[in-house]
């Protein structure tokens, strides 16, 4: 539980039965495997129904990306990156992005001229 020493849930606090390690997803096979074999299933078809059913026990989990909005959702970050750009980087970036039709670039390029205009 890394709620508990570092206050925030985790992935695995929240959807604990989702093989989060090899170990888990080697376990749940063998596992499955095993009431496969005990159904009957030859070796060819004992194959194929193992996929099947670790398809079917991983298809009841939202999806990574799902995960990821959730999560987002539950600890929104604050939406800067960090990047630390020097001064020749930044006037680079300028000069490439001058004139740009996009509006994420244009959007950028209003972000480094007024860090270069702070600086």
């Amino acid at each position: 539980m890394v709620a508990l020493k570092t206050g925030k849930l985790s992935g695995p606090d929240i959807w604990p039965d989702i093989l989060w390690t090899d170990q888990q997803w080697h376990a749940k096979r063998d596992e499955i495997r095993e009431q496969a074999e005990a159904e009957g299933f030859g070796e060819l078809g004992l194959h194929f129904e193992v996929i099947r059913r670790m398809d079917a026990y991983m298809s009841q989990f939202p999806s990574y990306g799902v995960r990821q909005s959730i999560m987002a959702r539950i600890y929104p970050g604050s939406g800067q990156t960090g990047v630390l750009l020097s001064q020749d980087e930044i006037a680079y970036l300028i000069d490439r992005l001058s004139g740009v039709n996009e509006s994420i670039g244009q959007d950028i390029l209003v972000k480094l001229n007024a860090v270069k205009k702070g600086d």
